[in-house]
Order: structure tokens, then C-alpha cells, then sequence
């Protein structure tokens, strides 16, 4: 684990939301945000302009540039607490190749944003599988997302599930979301934030 909360009064706290498609990540990081709670904006699809495959290592290094920098920003500006709808980790779960060896590098970097001053943990939320393709072959339908169709391409999607589940030791708490509801979720992330990372801005926003 890399967070030792307490350990900088003037930490930057990151909370990043990671998991397969269909598990209720951007649904609570959207809630969160309707609540004034500071927002990474950095997303894989936005980051990947040029459309290059998904499966490909030069996919994901302009994202992960992008991430990196955004949390580097946000630490510079003093933000005490801020949220991520997935982070470079989970590019890792979608390689075809070179998994192993990008989760090695992204850690490596994680390890470094926290020498600098920046607590960061990590909450898996997960779903039973069929709730989890479900949910996302929905949301397909309703808003014309391709990730249906990326995910679950090939093997795709049990090679995503199969890295999360064999990397344990990165989640500081796991969240399945199965039979909750999305109030029920946003609880849940609220209550492992106040309790755990301890923000000092997150008590006042929310109240």
C-alpha cells in the first residue's frame, strides 16, 4: 500500500475508482461532482485522439502523460482532495501485451506522485458479471457508448477481470456494487473518504 494517511498535513489526497466497465464508477464520480467535490478531468478516451487501438501499449502513454500531469497541477494549486474515474492502472487490465510490465512503470510513478506530497488510494469496484456487461451494454444503447463493444472485444474482458483480480494487494478497499443502489454506492465511497483518507475539505463540501 502506498498511502500512510497522516503522514503531511498538506498532502494532496487522491481517491481513484477503478474497475471493469458496468460497475458504477462515473455514476459516483458524476454524483460526487454535482456536490462540488474536485474532479479529475483526465480521461482515456479524451486523451486518445487519434483513435489508436485500445490495445495497444502507445495507446495508453499519452493518458497516463495526461493523468499524471493533471495530479501534478492539482498538487501545485494546493487541492486538498480530489476523485478519479479510473486511472493508468487500469489501462494496464486492457493490454494485449506488456501488462505486467506497464502495472510495474505505473506503480513506479504512483510512488513517486506520493514522495511528492500526494496520499493516493485505490477503491475496486466490481459487480457480479452479469450485472457488470448489463449495466454496460445499457448504457451502449442509451448514450451511444462504444464500450460494449471495446470491452467486451476477443478476450478482452477476461483479461481485464483477470488483472483485477490478481492484483489485490493495489486496492485499499473493495466495493460490489452487485445489489446497491447508486445512492447506496455513493455512501459507501463517501464513508471509506471520511473515515479513511480524512480530507480536510471533503467534511465542509458535503455537508
Amino acid at each position: 500500500m502506498m498511502s500512510k494517511a497522516g503522514i503531511d498535513r498538506n498532502m494532496t489526497k487522491l481517491l481513484i475508482f477503478s474497475g471493469p466497465s458496468g460497475a458504477g464508477k462515473t455514476t459516483v464520480f458524476d454524483r460526487l461532482a454535482k456536490r462540488n467535490v474536485r474532479t479529475m478531468q483526465s480521461k482515456y478516451c479524451k486523451s486518445n485522439s487519434h483513435k489508436i487501438s485500445s490495445d495497444m501499449l502507445l495507446s495508453k502513454w499519452a493518458y497516463a502523460g495526461y493523468w499524471f500531469r493533471e495530479i501534478w497541477d492539482a498538487k501545485h494549486m494546493r487541492e486538498d482532495f480530489l476523485i478519479s474515474d479510473r486511472s493508468p492502472l487500469d489501462s494496464c487490465a486492457y493490454l494485449t501485451n506488456y501488462s505486467e510490465h506497464t502495472l510495474e512503470l505505473t506503480m513506479f510513478s504512483m510512488k513517486e506522485l506520493t514522495k511528492q506530497g500526494v496520499d493516493i488510494y485505490h477503491v475496486y469496484m466490481t459487480a457480479d458479471e452479469e450485472t457488470l456487461l448489463g449495466r454496460t451494454r445499457n448504457r451502449s444503447k442509451l448514450h451511444g457508448s462504444e464500450a460494449y463493444r471495446i470491452e467486451t472485444k476477443g478476450d478482452a474482458w477476461d483479461r481485464a477481470i483477470k488483472f483485477y483480480n490478481d492484483h489485490p494487494d493495489i486496492w485499499h478497499h473493495v466495493l460490489d456494487t452487485s445489489n446497491m443502489t447508486p445512492e447506496q454506492v455513493e455512501q459507501e465511497c463517501v464513508r471509506f473518504a471520511m473515515e479513511v483518507i480524512k480530507p480536510k475539505s471533503l467534511e465542509s463540501i458535503l455537508k
